[in-house]
């Protein structure tokens, strides 16, 4: 990503920081005037497996349930999403009981960048707590 110059923040700058600055200083460097169309690719192994265990490549230690849908609700504030694709959800891998929780956060994810906000799904109950 580095070499390629592609704007992004690590795991580590998420933990030092906050994921609110990283979000900041990413849509700061791809859109700064606002008015650009934005194209949010969320892969869902970035979030924490204890989470979202139905994929194929788990990263623990990845991003809270919290974490992924600040992405997405900025991203929403900026009214400026045009596509959104949510790769690497896999319902076949793990357990039923996974799966539904793997899908019940890709889902949230989708609601979140289209607007929703975290109280609107502060109910929800996770098929594997």
């Amino acid at each position: 990503m580095k070499r390629h110059n592609i704007p992004h923040c690590s795991i580590r700058e998420i933990d030092r920081n906050g994921i609110a600055h990283c979000m900041e200083k990413i849509l700061d460097m791809i859109n700064p005037s606002g008015n650009r169309p934005l194209h949010l690719s969320f892969d869902i192994d970035s979030v924490d497996p204890g989470i979202a265990p139905s994929t194929g490549t788990k990263v623990r230690g990845g991003l809270s349930y919290r974490e992924a849908m600040y992405v997405c609700e900025e991203v929403a504030r900026t009214g400026s999403l045009s596509v959104m694709d949510l790769v690497e959800v896999n319902p076949e891998l793990g357990t039923p009981r996974e799966s539904r929780a793997t899908v019940a956060v890709a889902v949230d994810i989708i609601a979140h960048a289209l607007g929703l906000s975290i109280r609107d799904t502060d109910y929800r109950r996770f098929p594997h707590n």
